[in-house]
């Protein structure tokens, strides 16, 4: 769908609509975080605040938490597997139908 940049905006727009929502860290990005020292990677499941459009090679970002103190946060492609939506996922503003 990213191939396409009017679904693209479409998908972005809905998922924001959406958020806050909660998803979950995978498996192998929580090592590389915890390998990085990411104190955040102590939790597999995180709320977005936020997302973002980082172009075809970052895909659609989540902004999952910031802190204030030091201006860090944690900022995961959605498309390119870094999370995902837990499947048993309670949330139905989640449910985006397909406009084709």
């Amino acid at each position: 769908m990213l191939d396409h940049p009017k679904k693209t905006a479409q998908l972005l727009g809905a998922l924001k609509a959406a958020a806050p929502f909660e998803v979950e860290l995978t498996s192998s990005l929580i090592e590389h975080l915890r390998a990085e020292n990411v104190i955040e990677a102590d939790q597999k499941r995180h709320v977005v605040s936020d997302l973002s459009y980082a172009g075809d090679e970052g895909g659609i970002v989540c902004h999952l938490s910031s802190s204030e103190e030091d201006g860090r946060a944690l900022v995961v492609s959605l498309t390119m597997c870094g999370c995902r939506v837990p499947c048993r996922s309670q949330q139905p503003s989640l449910i985006i139908k397909s406009t084709a």
